[in-house]
């Protein structure tokens, strides 16, 4: 049996829910790891480039892991192990997309460094998008899964 078709409210909700904590992660992830000024540099040692391939990665695994694991749970679905595979498939693209469209932006705009507080919009876009675009995909996806 399939499971029925999920609120779009629920959906909604949960997206936004995600799209906050991951947003309020990449802040403090970016603070860890920029520090409180600027510039930051896009490429090279400690780039945001790199940085980016990480976050959108993490962001991506979290946002289908979490709300996920839960919406399995509240359906009464038991399991788990496509939820492990299908996150780390969501992951690997994700990162793909969205650092490697960063890097071309980057790259043809010609981009060496982004003052400190534009590269902080930057990565707090970067990983609110991520999670609003990858949570209601990954949420979708279980409510298709059989009993």
């Amino acid at each position: 049996m399939i499971a029925p078709a999920l609120p779009r409210r629920l959906i909604a909700r949960e997206t936004a829910i995600s799209t906050v904590i991951n947003g309020l992660m990449s802040l403090a992830f970016f603070l860890l790891i920029f520090g409180r000024q600027g510039p930051v540099a896009v490429w090279g040692p400690g780039n945001l480039a790199l940085d980016n391939v990480v976050q959108a990665f993490m962001i991506a695994l979290m946002s289908t892991l979490v709300p996920g694991a839960l919406l399995r749970r509240r359906l009464g679905l038991k399991g788990g192990r496509e939820l492990l595979v299908r996150a780390a498939i969501t992951a690997v693209i994700a990162s793909i997309l969205a650092a490697g469209l960063a890097a071309l932006v980057f790259a043809g705009g010609e981009i060496d460094a982004l003052p400190w507080a534009g590269a902080l919009r930057f990565k707090l876009a970067l990983g609110a998008s991520v999670a609003a675009i990858v949570t209601p995909i990954g949420l979708t996806a279980i409510a298709r899964v059989p009993r």
